[in-house]
């Protein structure tokens, strides 16, 4: 005869989460590209996204992504004192699981335990590795705790089976791709091409904004490629880069002028993800007047000037 008993036992809630004082202290990544490992960034927003600063390089398609971080836990005792979730010889884990949403991957990796001691403190240390292709636009992150090992008491009401969730403690979204987020810069390899090139392909300012219609092409064949340094701008490179991202504007500005009538742009509404978002999103961040924009000599001072400030 089957037993119709269900195992019931304490578990987490937002009282008690909210005084575990959660904290995400740092999320960075890296990638390795021409045999350099390159740093990368993650922005935090209000709604708890950290956005990508992707540097114009990394592309989820074509390039591997190690992510690393370090998650605060306080006063866990509470675990086995205050809410006896566990019994104090209970060996808490804390796991992460992280969902490549819009694809059908899902993994869950185990980071750190969780034991009663003196020194309730704790800061976890952990790291993702993915292989290029295996990403999509958004990575959600859950952090979890569960019963790791316990000693079996079949007095106690507490969680004794190993791999028993006990609930969510943090979770986070990590935005990797978006329309409209990411440079469009690609790097090429052409033995017979100059050391950066453009492309601009549109017919309309409606069109969608992406490498193929609006790119900055960097080429790797170059001699002087290395001396560039594409994983990130810095004081040694800032000069060169400044002239070549000011040319890289002027041009667009100029060529799109020919597409179609730019003077819309200042008076008319785009979706996110446009030619004419884009181009409305620069027109504003280098205050560029129409009458600056009808102008070549006016138009590349004043790209020049906000460069100088922005970088």
């Amino acid at each position: 005869m089957m037993s119709n008993r269900i195992e019931s036992f304490p578990m987490l809630n937002e009282n008690i989460v909210s005084e575990l004082n959660i904290e995400l202290i740092t999320i960075e990544g890296e990638y390795s590209f021409n045999n350099i490992i390159n740093k990368l960034d993650f922005i935090q927003e209000e709604n708890n996204d950290y956005v990508l600063d992707n540097n114009g390089m990394w592309k989820s398609d074509i390039n591997n992504l190690h992510i690393f971080g370090k998650l605060e836990i306080s006063n866990y005792n509470i675990l086995f004192d205050e809410y006896n979730l566990a019994q104090k010889d209970t060996i808490l884990g804390v796991a992460v699981t992280y969902i490549a949403i819009g694809s059908s991957k899902t993994f869950t990796k185990s980071i750190a335990e969780l034991t009663y001691q003196n020194n309730d403190d704790k800061i976890i240390d952990f790291s993702l590795d993915f292989e290029e292709g295996e990403l999509a636009a958004i990575l959600s992150l859950k952090f979890s705790i569960y019963v790791k090992n316990a000693q079996k008491n079949n007095n106690s009401v507490l969680a004794q089976t190993t791999g028993t969730m006990l609930g969510e403690i943090y979770n986070c979204n990590l935005v990797l791709e978006g329309q409209g987020s990411e440079f469009p810069i690609v790097i090429i390899e052409s033995l017979e091409s100059p050391l950066w090139d453009m492309e601009i392909n549109f017919e309309s300012f409606d069109d969608i904004f992406s490498k193929d219609t609006i790119c900055l092409k960097i080429n790797k064949a170059h001699k002087q490629f290395t001396k560039l340094g594409v994983d990130k701008i810095s004081s040694n490179n800032i000069l060169i880069w400044k002239e070549i991202l000011a040319s890289f504007f002027e041009n667009t500005f100029l060529v799109a002028q020919q597409i179609e009538d730019i003077d819309i742009i200042y008076n008319e509404q785009f979706q996110e993800g446009t030619i004419g978002g884009f181009l409305k999103f620069m027109l504003m961040t280098f205050n560029i007047s129409q009458k600056d924009l009808k102008n070549p000599t006016k138009l590349s001072i004043q790209i020049r000037k906000e460069l100088d400030q922005l970088l």
